[in-house]
C-alpha cells in the first residue's frame, strides 16, 4: 500500500468522484514505485510512518498523487473518443473540446512537476551524472 489514496489522486486532479479507486490502483503503485526511487526506501518509509499532520507525510502524499495523475490521466479523467480526447462535458448539442496531444502531454508534465517539487526536500542531494551533462566547478574541485 502506498502514501496516496485514490481521494489523493481524485482530489489532487480535480477528478470526477466517477473515477473509481480501481481504475487508479495500477497509476499509484506505478507512482509508488517512481517516489521510491526518487527519495529512497528510507524516507518513503519515515513517510509512512510520520503522522498525517507531519511535513514529510504531507508532502510526499501530494508528491505520489500528482505522479499516480501524471500517470493516469490519458486513462482517466478525460474522455477518449476516436476523434481525440476530450475534457468531461459537452460544450452544447453534442459538441466537445478537444485536447491535441500536447495538450496532454503539458497536463502530465505540469502533474510531475508539482510532484517533483513536492519531493524535493527529501531526494539525495547527490544526482546521478548523465553522459553529457556538465558538472560545476564545487564538483571538479572535491
Amino acid at each position: 500500500m502506498g502514501l496516496a489514496t485514490g481521494q489523493n489522486v481524485r482530489d489532487y486532479g480535480n477528478l470526477d468522484p466517477s473515477v473509481t479507486d480501481d481504475l487508479l490502483i495500477p497509476h499509484l503503485n506505478a507512482a509508488r514505485r517512481e517516489l521510491k526511487s526518487w527519495v529512497g526506501s528510507t524516507n518513503y518509509a519515515a513517510a509512512e510512518a510520520a503522522g498525517a499532520e507531519e511535513d514529510i507525510r504531507i508532502d510526499l502524499v501530494e508528491a505520489e498523487a500528482f505522479l499516480a495523475y501524471s500517470f493516469a490521466i490519458e486513462f482517466v479523467g478525460i474522455r477518449h473518443r476516436p476523434e481525440g480526447f476530450t475534457i468531461e462535458g459537452e460544450l452544447g448539442d453534442g459538441q466537445y473540446r478537444f485536447l491535441g496531444p500536447g495538450e496532454v502531454q503539458k497536463i502530465k508534465g505540469w502533474a510531475r512537476d508539482r510532484a517533483r517539487k513536492a519531493a524535493e526536500p527529501y531526494m539525495s542531494s547527490s544526482t546521478p551524472f548523465h553522459l553529457g551533462q556538465a558538472g560545476s566547478e564545487d564538483d571538479e574541485n572535491e
